[in-house]
Formats: C-alpha cells, sequence, structure tokens
C-alpha cells in the first residue's frame, strides 16, 4: 500500500481573502507562504512567464514532500475441532489463532525549489523560475528591504490577473494599518467605482507613491534604478509542478503503427516533442545537422525510390507506369522522406484516385 503526501515548512494564511472563498474555508488552508513580490524587467528580458527567487526565501520555505509506503503481511491459522455423535447432533468448536504482522517504510523526500519549478499566485499567475539569485544581489529599496519573487510586468495583461495588482495593494495597505476593510477584497462592492482610487490615496497618506511604486537599488552595483518599482505583499501556493518530476529522456523505444513516430506521453516511455518554436529556435542558431537529427533521424526516417527523370517515386520493383522510359533501374534514386509524408502523399493520392476514376498510385516530389 502506498501513501503520498506533501508539507510545507512554514506554512502561513493570506492576508486578505474574498467573501466566497472564506465561506469555503479555503484561507485556513495553509497550503501557501506570503512573499514580497516585486515586477520589473529585469535585464530587460522580453519573457513573460520567467520568475526570479532568491536563495534566502528558499533556505526558509522548503517543502517537504512525505512518503508512506506502507508493506503489511498478514499470517493467520484456523484450527477446527468438529465431533460427531450417533443421534447426528453435531458439535463445533472451531478455534481462531488470527497472528498480524505490519511493517511500515517511511520514506522522507526535502524538495528544494530550483530553476525550472512552477509557481502559482494565488490569483492564478502561474510562472516558472528563470533563475535563483543570493540576496545580496537582489534590489534593495531604502530601508534595506529585498523583494523575494520578480516577475515580468508583461505577464499581467497577457494573463489577464489585474486583480492581483489591486490584491498587492491591499495587502500593503494591511500590513501598515490592519483594518477589517483592508483584508476582504471582494472585486464587486459598493464602491468598486472608486475602490483602487481609494486605495491608492491612502497609500499617500502612509508616504508611498500613488501607484504604489517604490525605488529599488541594483543589487549589483549599489546604484539606483531608474524605474519606478511595483512591489508589495502576496501569497503563493505550494510547488506541484517540480522540473525533477517532468524530467524525461528517451534515445529509442516504441513507435506508432501508423506514423512510425514514437509513442507520445512520458508514462508510456514516449518522445519528447518538438514543435514549432523550438525548430525556430535552431534555425536561428544555425544547427542545420542538429535540426534533422531532431525532426527526421529520431522521429519517423523512411526511404523511398525516386524516378531521375520525372520525379515520380514508387513503392515497389522501381517501376514508373507514367513514362515508359523510366523503366531502367538505373533511371531510379533512394530518397529520405519522413514516414508521415509518405503517409500523407499516399493519402491524397488516394483522393485524386478516387475522385478521378485513375488506377495510378504514384506521385510526384521535387528532385
Amino acid at each position: 500500500m502506498y501513501i503520498g503526501s506533501s508539507l510545507v515548512r512554514k506554512p502561513t494564511k493570506p492576508l486578505l481573502w474574498t467573501k466566497p472563498a472564506k465561506q469555503v474555508e479555503l484561507p485556513d488552508i495553509k497550503s501557501i507562504c506570503k512573499n514580497r513580490q516585486d515586477v520589473e524587467n529585469e535585464n530587460d528580458e522580453d519573457i513573460y512567464n520567467i520568475e526570479y527567487n532568491i536563495e534566502y526565501n528558499i533556505e526558509y520555505n522548503i517543502e517537504y514532500n512525505i512518503e508512506y509506503n506502507i508493506e503489511y503481511t498478514i499470517e493467520y491459522t484456523i484450527e477446527y475441532n468438529i465431533e460427531y455423535n450417533i443421534e447426528y447432533n453435531i458439535e463445533y468448536n472451531i478455534e481462531y489463532n488470527i497472528e498480524y504482522n505490519i511493517e511500515y517504510n517511511i520514506e522522507y523526500n526535502i524538495e528544494v525549489p530550483e530553476i525550472g519549478d512552477k509557481f502559482c499566485s494565488g490569483m492564478a499567475q502561474k510562472g516558472t523560475c528563470g533563475i535563483i539569485y543570493p540576496q545580496e544581489d537582489m534590489p534593495f529599496s531604502d530601508s534595506g528591504m529585498t523583494p523575494d519573487i520578480i516577475i515580468n510586468p508583461n505577464c499581467i495583461p497577457s494573463r489577464m490577473t489585474i486583480n492581483q495588482i489591486i490584491a498587492t495593494v491591499m495587502g500593503k495597505l494591511y500590513t501598515l494599518r490592519p483594518q477589517k476593510k483592508f483584508k476582504i477584497a471582494n472585486p464587486f462592492m459598493e464602491n468598486s467605482t472608486t475602490l483602487l482610487n481609494d486605495l491608492c490615496n491612502q497609500l499617500i497618506e502612509h508616504g508611498f507613491d500613488y501607484s504604489g511604486s517604490e525605488a529599488l537599488y541594483n543589487g549589483f552595483t549599489g546604484r539606483r534604478i531608474e524605474s519606478q518599482i511595483f512591489m508589495g505583499p502576496t501569497y503563493y501556493h505550494r510547488l506541484k509542478h517540480m522540473v525533477k518530476d517532468k524530467m524525461h529522456a528517451r534515445s529509442h523505444g516504441q513507435v506508432t503503427t501508423l506514423h512510425r513516430q514514437p509513442n507520445c506521453g512520458r508514462a508510456h516511455g514516449g518522445g519528447l516533442r518538438f514543435g514549432e518554436m523550438e525548430k525556430d529556435c535552431v534555425l536561428v542558431h544555425g544547427a542545420t545537422q542538429f535540426l534533422n537529427e531532431r525532426m527526421f533521424l529520431n522521429s519517423d526516417p523512411f526511404q523511398i525510390d525516386v524516378c531521375k527523370d520525372c520525379g515520380m517515386m514508387s513503392s515497389t520493383h522501381k517501376k514508373c507506369h507514367m513514362v515508359s522510359v523510366c523503366t531502367d533501374v538505373e533511371h531510379w534514386n533512394e530518397r529520405n522522406i519522413n514516414q508521415k509524408t509518405d503517409w500523407w502523399s499516399q493519402s491524397k493520392n488516394y483522393d485524386r484516385s478516387y475522385h478521378t476514376g485513375s488506377n495510378n498510385r504514384h506521385y510526384r516530389v521535387g528532385n
């Protein structure tokens, strides 16, 4: 029997929540931790879902993944004592001797966040860890406060998580003035039309900028960063999608019957998907040999016979039925194509032959 569970080292409750979340007791589930979030474009990298973490936050927010492997064996013996008499009165004397032997094997796995792990805020703003900096290299404010997580501002419009900005402002006010009106972050209230302006005006009363931005200093050079950076408290869910659980590699294995391509799925020992964007990245680097290896040799290589004169290809006997002069064996070359391309060409040729009534099943490829 196998039982697995995850425990977070120092779980905390959120600073604010909504009324529907309070009714389902969502804030009472301590599966999140508060972090100081910094929204800026670090090093001018236009990457939407990249987050930067510091080592200090990782050391004090370690997730413990505890796996319980319980193996048990039950040993029992039954003894029967049956006595008969002449009057057919049967008396049963049964004794049960049951012995249980249960063994527990508990394994503890400490999972530390690393590059490639996925994080998710309470407002469903997800992102992956792009790099981990030590605390002394992170930006810092006039008071010496450093952010725990840096996110790119381009992720807010694309994911349409504007409520995260409002929740960050309300969380910032709640830490300065713990009041009930800052704890309930319902988007639709009586003052919903002027809610953001009221919150920003209260930030001015506490000495902050109207937009909630602050002036930070570069941790590498110590110079002040010219742009204003929006920073405030927010909370993040515990790690779920970890890169060590998703790592997968394959050199050879099973292929599909139709396309002769590797199976899909990590659980089935399938191949890795090499999509359109991956292809573009390889082309930009000029690695044509690597591209040929990934998309052809390790996928579905296939050889066909192509006529030198007319460009037709045949699957049997190297014979072309289109031109009589192409029957010579010397007029044929072996070409490498993808099996899926060959299957697609045969399907298109079958459809053309079906509609035209022709029995010709040969098709032309480029010389």
